[in-house]
């Protein structure tokens, strides 16, 4: 199956700032597909990541969120529609 893109945002705990460590961490974890930041006091990664299906993308990115070694956790994957 081929691989396409595709478009989430993680919803994250754990990471109370986006330090200049913690950005570099989830880097090399292999977030360097995602935008980083800070939305109504919740720290977010909003990805565009390849894979053969939605489900691979975003476990792939979940995996690499949360094996960073700064805390990080999923909390919410958006939009919700797209999980089941």
């Amino acid at each position: 199956m081929a691989k396409q893109e595709y478009e989430f945002t993680l919803l994250l705990s754990g990471v109370r700032e986006l330090t200049r460590e913690v950005l570099d961490a989830l880097y090399e974890a292999g977030c360097d597909d995602a935008l980083i930041g800070v939305r109504d006091g919740t720290v977010y990664a909003e990805f565009c990541r390849e894979g053969a299906s939605f489900q691979e993308a975003m476990l792939s990115a979940v995996r690499d969120v949360e094996t960073a070694g700064v805390g990080a956790k999923v909390e919410q994957v958006e939009p919700d529609e797209l999980v089941t």
